[in-house]
């Protein structure tokens, strides 16, 4: 069964069947671990996934309009884990399960992207390798880029920031850090989507003596 090696990889416990193994395609059925739990290991490369799947017939869904605090109303009401999310034509969209109703409510001020799922930010450096870092990053979904240096007002800074915002528009880049009007304005110009400010000495990091600027983080804004 390829469930186990989902379960195993992803640390998923519950898998929508599809017509196509994929989101985007007809919902078949769903498997959560109590209908796997006790399938002897024996017998996992030879019980097929239909065998042990609640079929479409019995589940409930929501459909692709449904808001989240609605999707959480019907997995209370039903007393159910997990609400597949299919659109008009009964094509998987989405699959919204009782722990995301649990993180929602426990975490309240989380960042969600347009799919609710929880935005990923990701530090980089300004070296010339940083391009294949963005661009694996961005493959895996990241949603915010930090460019991560003590001195934000940099040219290697300034190059890098445009090169995402020209090849990869939709990713926000937080730049920085900056603590005088020159500096943020040079970053906004470039591009830049949000900034961290702040540029303190310490008993690691001189660039305040070396910049003959600089204002710690407690009084920078």
């Amino acid at each position: 069964m390829d469930l186990f090696e989902i379960k195993q990889k992803y640390g998923f416990t519950g898998t929508p069947v599809t017509d196509t193994g994929k989101v985007g395609g007809k919902l078949l059925g769903l498997v959560t671990s109590r209908d796997i739990d006790f399938i002897k290991e024996s017998r996992y490369k030879t019980t097929k996934i239909s065998e042990v799947m609640v079929p479409r017939d019995r589940l409930i869904t929501g459909n692709k309009s449904l808001e989240l605090p609605d999707a959480y109303n019907i997995l209370e009401k039903e007393k159910k884990g997990k609400l597949p999310i299919v659109n008009a034509n009964d094509e998987l969209v989405a699959l919204i399960a009782r722990t995301d109703l649990k993180k929602s409510r426990d975490f309240p001020q989380s960042s969600y992207d347009k799919q609710g799922q929880l935005m990923v930010g990701a530090a980089i450096n300004t070296r010339e390798n940083s391009k294949k870092t963005v661009e694996l990053l961005v493959e895996a979904g990241v949603d915010v880029l930090i460019i991560d240096s003590s001195n934000g007002a940099s040219a290697y800074q300034v190059s890098l920031l445009k090169w995402i915002k020209e090849t990869y528009p939709q990713v926000e880049v937080i730049a920085g850090n900056v603590v005088t009007m020159k500096q943020a304005k040079l970053l906004i110009d470039s591009g830049a989507d949000a900034l961290r400010i702040g540029m303190g000495s310490g008993s690691i990091c001189i660039t305040q003596e070396v910049m003959a600027v600089g204002r710690a983080q407690g009084s920078a804004v």
